[in-house]
């Protein structure tokens, strides 16, 4: 009588039951990454962003050219009891801004790049487990880690692009940009 043994998986077999387990919630996750990238398209998303940006930024530029002059001055004259004032008041100028900006960022932006987050969370995730997997059984798991990299390399990877507004979903196989 003899025994029937069953096959040892290959790394490879290995690695791409792991990817499973992960790539439905990677799915779900671009799911939802692809329908806040398509809102950033829109032309409305486009204009509040950049209004908000340029708002934002001349705010800043004003409180720190307001800072500049009133140095200047401190640099030229002896007295400058109300320049110490002004410079109080543009730092508390830009400490709003910053505040300001900061919670318009969480409130408009937050869930658009959660949705980001999100996905880099779980392919980040799907790594970590392979990399912990192989310190835990590194006879039967040597090389996972490097397999599921590469194996999530044909993964959709999602952007948040700070200076355009904008979500960026990149086909790794092309390299094109596909937003929404």
């Amino acid at each position: 009588m003899t025994a029937k043994t069953k096959e040892k998986p290959t790394s490879d077999d290995q690695a791409s039951v792991f990817v499973a387990t992960h790539e439905a919630a990677y799915l779900e996750a671009l799911a939802a990454a692809c329908e806040a990238a398509t809102t950033t398209l829109t032309m409305a998303w486009q204009a509040g962003y950049q209004r908000a940006m340029r708002l934002h930024r001349a705010n800043v530029d004003d409180q720190t050219n307001a800072i500049e002059a009133e140095v200047e001055i401190i640099h030229r004259e002896d007295t400058f009891k109300d320049c110490e004032k002004n410079i109080r008041d543009a730092a508390k100028g830009l400490a709003d801004e910053r505040v300001s900006h900061g919670a318009w960022r969480a409130r408009t932006i937050g869930p658009y790049q959660a949705t980001v987050d999100q996905c880099n969370s779980i392919l980040q995730g799907a790594i970590r487990d392979a990399e912990q997997n192989e310190r835990e059984q590194p006879l039967i798991s040597l090389g996972l880690a490097d397999e599921v990299r590469r194996l999530t390399d044909d993964w959709k990877s999602v952007a948040w692009n700070d200076e355009t507004g904008v979500i960026e979903i990149t086909d790794p196989q092309t390299g094109e940009v596909e937003s929404g």
